[in-house]
């Protein structure tokens, strides 16, 4: 099932109920990068047609405001040369990074609310310039957070081998993005084994419960169904996904997919609490060629590199079931992955496809309706149909569920 509510997230947020999200996948807005058009003005000269100042010099080669820009770009003051405010609950365009970072944590602290004992977030982040310095925010928001309490458990590369060109001559091409892993307690649900990757470093997408023959490829361990497959390194070489109806770049479907299988447990979770079901692995022993015996437990390899024996009867891990991690003894029901900043509504199809319930938020109205028939589109047996009024703002409502 997929929610999606056009409003504030700051507003919204509030408005759900405490621990009943499992998983957070977002990509927030980037300061100072965007201008997502939600603005409205207030005073001044009504005959005028309120052209907002400009501010302080950014450098970006992202979207912005329908077109690709790179260089030193300006960010949008708040004010018209006739006197009229610009009124804007869009977060990105505050004054100063430390007013974007103290918004940033009012949101989490409301995700954190929400978000189950057991849950985790991936946050991806954009940096940006201003005055030519890297201001470094993805790394000021990390530790902002973790200094508010969340737990900081992994900074991810998301390599891009198709960024975003730029046209300045003095520095490189940023190619890579970072995606934060925070989780609300010190344990936390996380599926290593859905999420590993082969030898190359890249991962089966949308394998949707496919069996994977096992391989023989060298240096590697075995996944859990069989497959071959090591640990998820943290650098991801994903390559950005435009949705051809969206004019600002989008979270990539192969990114999202990771971070929810990672996240949430396939089998799902406890309808009374709500803590996940976790996966009840087989792990066999196997003999070497001298007739002795070695225990998996450790994730051997099988060529006898690093100084240990070449196997041969070899007998790969299997998931043998899911077991419950509480005592209630109720049904299971769908997790539920969440996105406060849905835009084209990635992280809820992703989820939808991976048979995951999703709740997003989606500020501008535009944004809200494209990622609705999007949804649809995908997925047109579990939509219902649009609504006949037009979305006023700030109203929150729910599109569809």
């Amino acid at each position: 099932m997929i929610r999606l509510i056009g409003g504030d997230c700051r507003e919204v947020l509030a408005t759900l109920p405490a621990n009943s999200v499992h998983c957070v996948v977002t990509s927030p807005p980037y300061y100072g990068l965007r201008d997502y058009g939600t603005a409205q003005w207030a005073g001044g000269d009504a005959a005028c047609d309120h052209k907002p100042q400009m501010g302080k010099p950014f450098e970006s080669g992202t979207w912005r405001n329908g077109k690709d820009y790179s260089g030193s770009q300006k960010v949008l003051s708040r004010d018209c040369a006739c006197g009229a405010t610009r009124v804007d609950r869009q977060i990105g365009l505050e004054a100063t990074p430390d007013a974007y970072l103290a918004e940033m944590v009012a949101v989490f602290r409301e995700v954190k609310r929400v978000l189950h004992p057991t849950g985790s977030v991936f946050c991806n982040m954009g940096d940006s310039y201003q005055d030519k310095q890297l201001l470094l925010m993805p790394a000021r928001l990390a530790l902002a957070l973790q200094a508010d309490g969340w737990w900081l458990r992994s900074q991810i590369v998301w390599a891009k081998p198709n960024p975003m060109p730029e046209s300045v001559t003095d520095r490189p091409t940023s190619s890579y993005e970072m995606v934060y892993l925070l989780a609300k307690s010190a344990r936390y649900f996380y599926d290593a084994d859905a999420v590993r990757e082969e030898p190359t470093g890249r991962v089966e997408p949308m394998r949707f419960g496919r069996e994977v023959p096992p391989g023989n490829a060298p240096h590697s361990a075995y996944h859990t169904d069989g497959s071959v497959g090591r640990n998820l390194r943290n650098v991801w070489t994903i390559a950005t996904a435009p949705y051809s109806e969206a004019h600002f770049a989008t979270f990539p479907p192969a990114l999202a997919e990771r971070c929810i299988r990672a996240g949430t447990s396939e089998r799902g979770c406890c309808a009374a609490c709500g803590a996940p079901w976790g996966r009840v692995v087989e792990r066999k022993a196997y003999g070497d060629k001298s007739g002795g015996e070695r225990s998996l437990e450790k994730g051997f390899t099988r060529n006898g590199m690093g100084g240990q024996k070449e196997w041969d009867s070899y007998v790969p891990p299997v998931t043998a079931g899911w077991a419950p991690s509480c005592a209630c003894d109720a049904d299971t029901v769908s997790c539920t992955v969440l996105d406060p900043f849905a835009g084209a509504g990635t992280t809820l199809l992703v989820a939808d496809r991976l048979q995951r319930d999703a709740i997003g938020i989606e500020l501008n109205p535009d944004y809200t309706r494209m990622a609705m028939d999007r949804c649809r589109d995908d997925a047109p047996l579990f939509a219902s149909p649009p609504p006949a009024e037009p979305l006023e703002e700030p109203r929150i409502r729910d599109l569809f569920a």
